[in-house]
């Protein structure tokens, strides 16, 4: 399957699990990418996109119950963060379901560069400081 976004060691964090679920959220990104570039029936990209914000909110309390356990002092920028990833991605989930070629295509350009942003600018900045 062709991708979207590949991950490398530039976006490692340095913890395997929420390496692992990084790559668990590209590998859902890529797969929506291919929903869309084959043109899958609407009732498989709303699946795709409810997967992404399923995944993503168990993601995001897997960093921060570490976040909280560890004391990490930039826990209240990153949990606005995560916070507002959700609220948009509560409106794109619901939006897509109306109109899904184009929220479809919205949504994918939101993903793709939220989550390397938010790696990139943010969850590297936890790396080594968590038990």
């Amino acid at each position: 399957m062709e991708k979207l976004l590949e991950w490398n060691e530039e976006l490692s964090t340095g913890y395997e699990k929420f390496d692992n679920e990084h790559k668990e959220i590209f590998d859902i990104i890529n797969e929506l990418y291919f929903a869309i570039k084959k043109m899958y029936v609407k009732e498989k990209i709303v699946e795709i996109v409810d997967k992404m914000v399923e995944y993503t909110e168990t993601h995001f309390k897997d960093e921060e119950q570490e976040f909280t356990k560890n004391n990490y002092e930039d826990i209240a920028a990153h949990m606005l963060a995560h916070k507002k990833f959700v609220q948009k991605s509560k409106e794109l989930q619901r939006d897509v379901r109306t109109n899904p070629n184009l929220v479809a295509i919205q949504t994918l350009n939101f993903l793709r560069t939220w989550w390397r942003q938010h790696i990139i600018s943010m969850d590297r900045k936890y790396k080594g400081l968590l038990g």
